[in-house]
């Protein structure tokens, strides 16, 4: 892994934050897991805080980044249920408070990713489910992951394997966007970019329905992304 360059996570919040039909399709496939009381791990600047604060959901939201819980702060303010803090779960006491932790896109960026999904795992009742999306295919590991601090992309093996050595138990496993996969191995690994252009993401914003079709007939054991669900006995 190399330096993270500050630049290259500012372009793909800038990104999500404007990418609406994104957000609803990746928000489509953790909505249905969501309990009453959720804390939510590297909540960034807000966007899939607010989804989850707009279901009714109590919400947590922490990030070790201060410029981002300010910002996370002021795109929820007017959801009464939803607090953030700054704040390392790893550093902190919630056991057994949340009926759901969410950690999107975080966990890849920890070196000891067990360490994290045990912090996880101690915050949840008992029957709690844990909602874990990370980026998938190791093979694809390119720029585009070291320049915004990525340890390793996962398999269905190795997600599994990682989630149950933390204690988690019935781990689902479901890869999703498909398509995806070519933009990132040609901007990451072949042309060896630090980020796509936006036009690239905004093209895929307007694919969308089409992406969401492709990936809807795909087997489920190829993706761009893998999103586990997992619970606490």
């Amino acid at each position: 892994m190399t330096q993270v360059d500050s630049s290259a996570q500012e372009f793909w919040l800038e990104q999500l934050g404007s990418s609406p039909a994104i957000n609803d399709w990746y928000f489509s496939k953790i909505r249905n897991h969501l309990g009453a009381k959720v804390l939510e791990i590297g909540c960034g600047v807000g966007t899939f805080t607010r989804l989850i604060g707009e279901t009714g959901a109590e919400v947590l939201g922490l990030d070790i980044n201060k410029e981002f819980v300010e910002v996370a702060r002021q795109a929820t303010s007017d959801i009464d249920l939803v607090k953030v803090d700054q704040a390392d779960v790893t550093n902190g006491d919630w056991n057994k408070e949340f009926d759901t932790v969410v950690a999107l896109d975080v966990i890849e960026h920890i070196e000891d990713d067990r360490a994290m999904l045990e912090a996880l795992f101690a915050a949840l009742h008992p029957g709690g489910t844990a909602i874990i999306k990370v980026p998938a295919m190791q093979s694809i590991y390119g720029t585009l992951d070291e320049v915004v601090g990525h340890y390793r992309r996962y398999s269905r093996k190795t997600i599994e394997a990682v989630m149950s050595e933390a204690g988690f138990e019935s781990i689902d496993v479901h890869y999703f966007n498909v398509p995806g996969i070519l933009g990132w191995w040609l901007n990451g690994s072949l042309l060896r970019r630090t980020v796509p252009s936006a036009g690239q993401v905004e093209m895929f914003e307007r694919l969308l329905p089409v992406v969401r079709a492709v990936d809807f007939v795909s087997p489920n054991c190829l993706g761009l992304s893998i999103v586990a669900t997992a619970t606490r006995p």
